[in-house]
């Protein structure tokens, strides 16, 4: 019993823990992720193959970078459109981008 109460305790603390920014950006990717594929944000993994595996076309393609350019207020070419196939893709296209453009 005590060792239950330890696991929810600490299950507990680390769930008042702030996210940092890159996790809130993850967590914004995933989000409209999902909103766009019609699935739940637990069935995407960083590594899940956004075409084959949830099913994105070049349609809803567009429709996610124009979401993560509104959301995050910044302008992705539609060249890299095609390098982005996983949400790890799409983070870190999205990183650069945001970097490159504080660093301006």
């Amino acid at each position: 019993m005590e060792l239950t109460r330890f696991f929810y305790f600490i299950l507990h603390f680390f769930s008042f823990i702030p996210m940092s920014n890159a996790d809130a950006v993850y967590q914004e990717i995933v989000a409209i992720l999902a909103d766009v594929a019609e699935c739940e944000v637990e069935d995407i993994k960083p590594d899940t193959n956004l075409p084959e595996e949830l099913g994105l076309n070049s349609l809803m393609g567009l429709e996610v970078l124009v979401s993560l350019e509104r959301k995050f207020k910044i302008k992705i070419s539609e060249s890299e459109l095609a390098r982005m196939t996983t949400a790890q893709d799409i983070y870190a296209t999205v990183q650069k981008v945001l970097a490159t453009e504080v660093a301006a």
